[in-house]
């Protein structure tokens, strides 16, 4: 897959995810992937420096301090979005084991799929984040569209309907925001380490 051909896949799953969330969990069901870092590789990579980038600039215009910028912008940038990318992965069991448990139709990579993709979205508008006042709420929102996203996508990827759709989401999404606390918990602690040395 080339560069051109991996962005124009990546930019098709979220205006698809955006616009006809249903329809395209049932093509995102339908594509096969060898590994959770292939799904990476081709999907994630990008955001690896187009969010931190973007905090650089808002940096910039604000306090033009490059030891600010590497630490906040890039370091701990790197930290929570690599941080994020590790809790999908830790997602994509609990989705798996959750979904077997409650009666639906797990198969392997089945988990990450629904992980990793409806984390796609909230990914690409949180380069609108460092945003002056509106880039908190847009944050907020799209995250709260990541979560919607996990629940639309149950019933394509394990066959979830009803009460037990209901239960498994809760599970879900309670394990994510724990995880997701532990891991801005840790970015925090880091940064309040490096502003003392």
């Amino acid at each position: 897959m080339t560069n051109i051909s991996k962005t124009s896949k990546l930019m098709q799953h979220i205006r698809g995810l955006f616009h006809q969330p249903t329809l395209e969990w049932v093509a995102i069901n339908q594509e096969s992937y060898k590994s959770v870092f292939f799904i990476l590789r081709n999907y994630f990579l990008t955001f690896l420096f187009l969010i931190p980038f973007s905090i650089s600039l808002r940096l910039f215009f604000v306090h033009g301090d490059f030891k600010l910028i590497f630490y906040q912008a890039w370091l701990i940038g790197w930290i929570i979005l690599g941080g994020y990318f590790f809790i999908l992965y830790l997602m994509s069991i609990i989705m798996e084991e959750a979904a077997n448990f409650m009666g639906g139709k797990a198969v392997p990579g089945s988990g990450a799929k629904l992980s990793y993709f409806s984390a796609l979205p909230f990914l690409f508008m949180l380069i609108l984040a460092p945003l002056p006042r509106v880039g908190f709420i847009i944050m907020l929102v799209s995250f709260a569209y990541n979560i919607a996203l996990i629940y639309i996508g149950a019933s394509e990827i394990f066959k979830l309907e009803g009460s037990k759709k209901i239960l498994w989401f809760v599970s879900v999404v309670v394990s994510f925001l724990l995880l997701l606390f532990l891991v801005l918990l840790l970015a925090a602690l880091i940064s309040l380490f490096m502003h003392i040395i």
